[in-house]
């Protein structure tokens, strides 16, 4: 959305009722509808689109409320409110601890929209329906609510969401941080969502770090309801961590497909789903790492439970009881590794995944229509080498998902601090069939006391054997403490553990040369590397056209190896310089050039 800079409280358009916004700012509070495109909507009081009218909030706007006040959707009222992945719509209060009442649906039409929107500050702390719904409400509407950031909201029941006697789409929203009233109330259910009655489709979403009474992520009852392609971790509660489905009539169902739910704790009941006098029908899940029991299903309660992972095991078709293999679920990557045993586990009556292959377990499918694929995987990150040098463990996967056979060459190299790569692993010709996979644990990476403090990229990559093309990379940061001691850590830059040779892993230049400056033009600095093929005493230097010195870059002895080091041109003038690496034999040149 362009944005004109004018005054905040110069040329405001105060507006209360339904008009188009044509000032930066406009102040809104009674009936509202048509069109608002202002950069900021100040909410005064009390807002609502009345009976069968509607309104639609363009991309960028910022929906701000100076008091505490419902934004009400009145019976076959519309609001559309749909913002773009780049330019989202705003709603949060104006000013800190102003909150506000949520966007609130009452019998609105069906066709009502809010995507991607923020909701933030929302809070529904009364007695009766105005204590549910921190950020949105609905009750006997269906709206669409998709792409939208609900977090750090508040509410009796459904911190984030509320949703009552109704058919409408939850998807592809985060829902993260939201809570209920620290008071215990009979209705603080459902710290993200809380739904009652109709048949809500609750899809794609990633709710997280939410806090409730009762389903600290989800809580359900009186439905026939969807729960599919969620990712559902780090949630607490006091009963029933992640899903709460708990019903006071066994007519009720519950449809749990795909879900990944991980990590969530109660203080009472189990951390991952909880179904109490109801149906549940749940297959290709992932439930692990939760506190107390995984999945409870109460004496009252059915379940037909296949084709999922659970820790501690379940009795069922198709039923697992293995690590998944997430990539990291410290940072919240769900997504399953090439090794993992979800992959192609799922139920093979289900639609297949969107690369052809049968289901996987989990919300996340594992791509299997690339060719080949490389993951290292660090062992106790965050890596922290000492000054005197050390070692860390990482294991390295290689895997074909391809159709076809492939012969590949794998090498591994540190990025220095400096940004120039220093070889370590070379490994040519390797045969991998269609569907191998290429297991290397436990490496064990040398670094050298004598190696520059500093942040440090260590790097996989997989090329085509012929073409050089290059097929597969991965990475993960190490970082080698302040200070420098040779004597320390003699072992080098040393990989242990692909095929118990270290010596023949071990590439060392075998040339003195002077390395590609970059960048090169340059206006204040570049990064000068160098390549010494045993160790020896070294002088770098910097001449003008007319042959005379500028600067002395280094000066001393240096350990074999690549090397780098910055060189501050601020004091030069534009111009062409000549570099000039020297030791007691041999003598390596290059041009640069600085331009300011």
């Amino acid at each position: 959305m362009k944005r004109e800079t004018i005054g905040l409280l110069w040329g405001v358009l105060f507006l209360f009722g339904a008009s188009t916004a044509l000032a930066d700012v406009i102040y809104v509070s009674g009936n509202v509808s048509g069109v608002w495109s202002a950069d900021t909507v100040a909410v005064t009081g009390e807002v609502t689109i009345p009976e069968g009218q509607s309104l639609t909030i363009l991309p960028g706007v910022k929906v701000l409320f100076q008091a505490y006040c419902k934004f009400i959707v009145d019976t076959n009222a519309t609001l559309i409110a749909v913002g773009t992945e780049a330019d989202s719509i705003r709603f949060d209060e104006f000013s800190a601890g102003v909150h506000w009442n949520g966007v609130r649906f009452y019998s609105s039409s069906d066709s009502s929209r809010i995507e991607y929107c923020h909701l933030t500050n929302g809070q529904a702390p009364a007695q009766g329906a105005d204590g549910a719904g921190g950020a949105i409400y609905i009750n006997n509407s269906s709206p669409t609510i998709r792409h939208c950031t609900i977090t750090g909201n508040r509410a009796r029941s459904g911190g984030g969401i509320y949703c009552a006697n109704s058919y409408g789409y939850i998807g592809q929203n985060v829902i993260s941080f939201n809570w209920l009233n620290s008071n215990p109330y009979y209705y603080a259910q459902g710290g993200g969502i809380y739904y009652f009655g109709g048949s809500p489709t609750i899809t794609e979403n990633i709710i997280h770090h939410n806090d409730g009474t009762y389903g600290g992520g989800i809580s359900g009852d009186y439905s026939e309801s969807l729960l599919s392609l969620n990712v559902i971790y780090a949630n607490t509660a006091m009963w029933n961590a992640a899903i709460d489905f708990t019903c006071t009539s066994s007519f009720y169902h519950l449809d749990c497909i795909n879900n990944t739910i991980f990590g969530n704790t109660a203080t009472n009941g189990p951390g991952g789903i909880a179904v109490g006098n109801a149906e549940l029908i749940m297959n290709n899940c992932i439930i692990w790492g939760n506190s107390e029991a995984q999945v409870y299903i109460s004496s009252t309660a059915t379940a037909a439970i296949s084709y999922c992972d659970i820790q501690g095991g379940m009795a069922g078709i198709g039923n697992i009881n293995q690590d998944p293999l997430f990539v990291n679920t410290a940072a919240g990557d769900f997504q399953l590794l090439e090794t993992s045993p979800c992959i192609d586990a799922g139920d093979p009556a289900s639609p297949p995944d969107p690369d052809g292959s049968r289901a996987d377990m989990g919300a996340y499918y594992f791509d299997q229509s690339g060719r080949v694929a490389v993951n290292l995987i660090p062992h106790d990150p965050p890596i922290i080498i000492p000054a005197g040098g050390g070692e860390f463990q990482f294991d390295l996967i290689l895997a074909n998902s391809d159709s076809l056979a492939h012969v590949v060459d794998v090498s591994t190299l540190v990025t220095l601090p400096g940004g120039l790569p220093y070889p370590i692993l070379m490994r040519n010709n390797i045969s991998l069939a269609s569907g191998a996979t290429i297991l290397r644990p436990n490496l064990t990476q040398f670094v050298p006391g004598s190696a520059q403090p500093g942040e440090y990229i260590y790097n996989a990559y997989v090329r085509d054997h012929l073409t050089w093309e290059t097929l597969a990379e991965d990475s993960f940061p190490f970082t080698k403490a302040v200070g420098i001691d040779a004597a320390a850590h003699e072992m080098g830059w040393i990989l242990l553990g692909w095929d118990d040779e270290a010596a023949s892993d071990l590439i060392m230049p075998e040339e003195f040369a002077l390395l590609p400056a970059h960048p090169n033009p340059f206006n204040a600095q570049t990064e000068l590397g160098y390549t010494l093929p045993r160790a020896s005493r070294v002088r770098l230097t910097v001449y003008d056209p007319g042959g005379r010195t500028v600067a002395t870059v280094l000066e001393g002895w240096r350990e074999a190896g690549i090397h780098s080091v910055t060189f501050d041109a601020s004091a030069l003038s534009s111009g062409l310089y000549l570099l000039r690496l020297e030791d007691d034999n041999q003598v390596s040149a290059q041009k640069i050039i600085v331009l300011k």
